[in-house]
């Protein structure tokens, strides 16, 4: 096989890894990460200070708060409302529950999503009611979006 053989082999493979990549990332859409949103209805939560999506698996991992006044940091796996739990731990707290309301991040997904936002990386509150996104676009590029709980 000669060098230039080689070369346009090795490329050909390495657009098909990239292909693949894309594709499989392709499959995680705002709607799709919604539809998680379910299993912490179906968990309890009431309220949330963080949620994470891991990008390689449909993962997500979140700090908040449950119907209880417990404070509760779990990892579902899978999608929508059928999400496992694959980890938690819960505490019990003397503090008032805050954070967005389920209702409040859909809100806040919703208001990404029409400001360009397609994938969801992470969506945290501060205890000053500042809201930071995390995600990327529909071509990739990484977004990162700042408001208010009062611009909801």
């Amino acid at each position: 096989m000669s060098n230039k053989s080689l070369v346009v082999s090795l490329a050909a493979v390495l657009l098909m890894g990239t292909t693949a990549v894309v594709a499989a990332n392709s499959a995680v859409t705002a709607n799709s990460q919604m539809e998680q949103l379910q299993a912490l209805k179906n968990y309890g939560y009431t309220h949330v200070n963080e949620l994470e999506w891991d990008d390689h698996r449909p993962q997500l991992e979140v700090e908040g708060w449950l119907a209880d006044n417990c404070f509760a940091e779990v990892t579902f796996q899978g999608a929508g409302a059928a999400a496992e739990v694959k980890h938690e731990r819960k505490e019990s707290k003397i503090v008032q529950p805050w954070g967005l309301t389920l209702t409040q991040v859909e809100q806040v997904m919703q208001q990404a999503n029409s400001q360009g936002m397609a994938v969801f990386e992470e969506i945290s509150i501060d205890d000053s009611g500042r809201i930071e996104i995390e995600g990327d676009n529909a071509n990739g590029r990484e977004l990162e979006l700042r408001f208010h709980i009062r611009e909801l």
